[in-house]
């Protein structure tokens, strides 16, 4: 391949001058374009007065390596900006509950680095009432890993003092070698709490307005039966 040409002939050329061997991997171009990546290795070849004379090696194909290795860098780099850019917070404990990770959009939500979170405990950031009810989730996951369990409604205490509603779902991997933990996805729901606060005013208003005006507040159905009729039909009509 173009690219690869002096990093060969280099890699080669410095090998003779080391008397060492040549390892590399690097690709081929065929006649109708098609890449094939190759791993060279090759090793020293002396005459019978002892002087190197070249080499002798061979030329592995490992296209369908590199192929995957390619795609999973790629995934692991779409992984990566899911989880600094996300809300929700991915996170790692061992059994004792401490972190062995969370994702860095921490420093987003809480103004603590994920590096400074690594290796505190849960008990450090779950608000004193709630620590009893995450523990035992806890437990439960480490008793039957591979199941995932739902973490119920729990408080973050931030550095600032403010608390920070959150729900999640855990899982215990300790046998995964790649993971060996225990991986919780937790949501912000502080969006959905707010919004159930205003609805809940919404609909505190309205019925304050329907209960103490003269008017007839009505919602009548298509099959023309009536859903719902304010208070204040009583003192208009006496019904």
């Amino acid at each position: 391949h173009p690219d690869d040409r002096e990093k060969v002939v280099n890699a080669y050329m410095a090998a003779i001058a080391q008397q060492e061997i040549f390892q590399l991997e690097y690709r081929f171009v065929d006649k109708a374009g098609k890449v094939t990546w190759v791993y060279g290795q090759a090793g020293l070849e002396y005459d019978e007065q002892g002087s190197l004379v070249g080499y002798v090696g061979s030329s592995t194909d490992v296209t369908t390596q590199k192929n995957a290795q390619e795609a999973l860098t790629k995934n692991e780099a779409r992984f990566q900006a899911l989880i600094e850019n996300s809300a929700d917070l991915t996170m790692l404990f061992d059994p004792d509950g401490i972190y062995l990770y969370i994702s860095p959009s921490v420093k987003v939500v809480s103004g603590t680095s994920a590096e400074d979170v690594v290796g505190s405990s849960f008990r450090d950031y779950v608000y004193p009432a709630d620590q009893k009810a995450f523990k035992k989730t806890l437990d439960k996951a480490l008793e039957i890993p591979g199941q995932t369990f739902f973490i119920p409604e729990y408080r973050v205490v931030l550095p600032n003092g403010t608390l920070v509603f959150y729900e999640g779902m855990m899982t215990c991997v300790l046998d995964d070698v790649g993971v060996q933990g225990v991986v919780v996805n937790a949501r912000d729901l502080s969006e959905r709490r707010a919004a159930a606060r205003a609805l809940e005013e919404s609909e505190t208003k309205f019925r304050a307005i329907t209960e103490n005006t003269s008017d007839i507040t009505a919602i009548l159905g298509i099959d023309g039966v009536y859903k719902y009729v304010s208070p204040s039909l009583t003192r208009v009509l006496g019904y």
